[in-house]
C-alpha cells in the first residue's frame, strides 16, 4: 500500500517521516519544499518562516496540552543531535496584565510562575515602563527551522522515502499517486478539497537580524534565552480580537528572530486594516514602533547588545487560522469519494508546533484501517521515532 502525503510544509514532510518510521511506503507530493526559501519578501508558504518555539499560541485544537507532550516527546529525539538544530532552552511567556491561563500550561516542563502580585522576578526582561509583570518561564524545545529541514528531507529521502514534485489542483487531482492521501496543504488545502469551516489570515512580520553579540557570550548568564511578551495595549495595540498584542526573541545560531506582528491580511498579503499605534519604518515597511524600540530594551536587558545597530531584514508571512471560532485545526478520516484522505491542516502559524503530534494522529488513524507493508527504515533517526511512536500509541488521542 502506497500514502501519498500532499503538501511539502513542516507538517507535510514530518507526516511523511513519521509514516516512513511506521513502515509505510510514501510518496510526498509537493510543488515547494519547506526546506528550500523563496524570495523571503513574499508571504506564501509559512513553513519558511517560523522562529520556531514548541508552544500551541494563536490555534484552536482539541487537547492542546496532549498535543504539547506529544511533540515535546518527539523533538527529544533530536536534541542530543547537534547538527539537527534542536535544543533545549529556558523560556519566558511575560505579560503586564494578568493573563489567563492556557490550556497547554500544564504540559511544559519546569514551569515557575511569577508572583501574583506582579512585582515580576529579577533576570527577566521587563518594559522600563511596565507597572507590573506577571507569567511563568519554563524548558522550552527550540527549533532551528532551516537546519532542521533540511536534516529532516535528508533524513526521509535516505530512508526510502520518496518525493514527487506537483502543483496540486483540483483539475489534477486524480492524477495523484497513492492508496491513501493525507491532505498536508495547509491554505492550498480548501482549493483542492472541500471545505466549508471559515478562514481568516493573519499577516506576520518579523526581523531576521545577524546577531550582534555570539551565543556563547551571553546565554548561559542569562535567567531565560529567549521571551513573549505582551505590553499593556497602550504601549502595543492588538489588531485581533482577544489576542493581545506580542513581541518575541528568539535567538537561532546564525539569526536572532526579532517579532512580531498578527494583523487581519488578505489571502495573497498586505494587510486588511491599517496598522494602530505609533509605527516606524524598516528598509521601508512600515512596523509597529513597540516591535522596535521595546523588543530592543528587552533584548540588551538579557544579551547586553542592541540589535538595531546590526544587519539585518524584514521577513513577512502568512498565517492561515481555519475555524479561528470553531475546530480550528481539520484532523479527521475522509472516505471518499475518490480515495480515502486523512486531513492534517489549519495548524494557524504552529506547524512546527503540532507536526509530530499531528503526524501520530495520522499514523493512529491509518494503523486502525491498513497496516504498514515494509518494515522501517534502520538508518536514524527512525529507530528512535519507532519507539517513540510505539510508547506514545498507547494512548492515542
Amino acid at each position: 500500500m502506497q500514502v501519498a502525503v500532499l503538501g511539502g510544509g513542516v507538517s507535510g514532510i514530518t507526516t511523511a517521516v513519521l509514516l516512513r518510521a511506521c513502515g509505510y511506503a510514501t510518496t510526498l507530493v509537493t510543488a515547494a519544499h519547506a526546506n528550500t526559501a523563496h524570495g523571503a519578501d513574499w508571504p506564501r508558504l509559512a513553513s519558511h518562516y517560523p522562529a520556531a518555539s514548541v508552544i500551541p499560541h494563536t490555534v484552536r485544537i482539541a487537547n492542546p496540552a496532549r498535543h504539547t507532550r506529544w511533540s515535546q516527546a518527539c523533538f527529544d529525539v533530536f536534541t542530543d543531535r547537534p547538527a539537527w538544530g534542536v535544543r533545549m532552552q529556558r523560556h519566558a511567556e511575560l505579560f503586564e496584565a494578568p493573563p489567563a491561563r492556557p490550556a497547554y500550561l500544564s504540559a511544559l516542563r519546569r514551569v515557575v510562575h511569577l508572583p501574583n502580585d506582579g512585582r515580576g522576578a529579577s533576570g527577566l526582561p521587563r518594559r522600563p515602563e511596565a507597572d507590573a509583570l506577571f507569567g511563568w518561564t519554563f524548558d522550552m524545545t527550540f527549533v532551528d527551522a532551516p537546519r532542521y529541514l533540511r536534516k529532516l528531507y535528508r533524513a526521509y529521502q535516505a530512508g526510502g522515502g520518496s518525493i514527487q514534485r506537483m502543483h496540486i489542483l483540483p483539475s489534477n487531482r486524480s492524477e495523484l499517486p497513492g492508496d491513501v492521501w493525507v491532505n498536508c496543504l495547509g491554505a492550498g488545502a480548501p482549493q483542492v478539497f472541500e471545505d466549508d469551516a471559515p478562514a481568516t489570515f493573519l499577516h506576520g512580520h518579523l526581523l531576521h537580524v545577524k546577531p550582534p553579540v555570539a551565543w556563547q557570550a551571553w546565554a548561559a548568564s542569562a535567567t531565560v534565552q529567549s521571551y513573549n511578551y505582551a505590553p499593556t495595549p497602550a504601549c502595543y495595540p492588538s489588531h485581533v480580537e482577544d489576542v493581545p498584542g506580542g513581541l518575541y526573541f528568539y535567538p537561532r545560531a546564525s539569526t536572532w528572530i526579532v517579532g512580531g506582528t498578527k494583523h487581519p491580511a488578505h489571502r495573497h498579503g498586505g494587510y486588511a486594516t491599517p496598522l494602530r499605534g505609533p509605527t516606524r519604518h524598516v528598509h521601508g515597511v512600515a512596523l509597529p514602533q513597540a516591535m522596535w524600540t521595546t523588543n530592543a530594551a528587552l533584548i540588551k536587558q538579557l544579551a547586553g547588545a542592541d540589535f538595531r545597530r546590526a544587519s539585518m531584514r524584514v521577513v513577512s508571512g502568512l498565517r492561515y487560522m481555519r475555524a479561528p471560532e470553531g475546530d480550528g485545526v481539520r484532523l479527521c478520516w475522509d472516505s471518499g469519494p475518490e480515495r480515502p484522505t486523512i486531513h492534517n491542516y489549519g495548524h494557524g502559524g504552529a506547524g512546527g508546533t503540532l507536526s509530530w503530534s499531528c503526524a501520530l494522529h495520522v499514523a493512529h488513524a491509518l494503523m486502525k484501517r491498513r497496516m504498514p507493508s515494509q518494515p522501517p527504515p534502520a538508518s536514524a533517526p527512525f529507530p528512535a521515532l519507532r519507539y517513540i511512536i510505539n510508547r506514545l500509541l498507547e494512548n492515542p488521542l
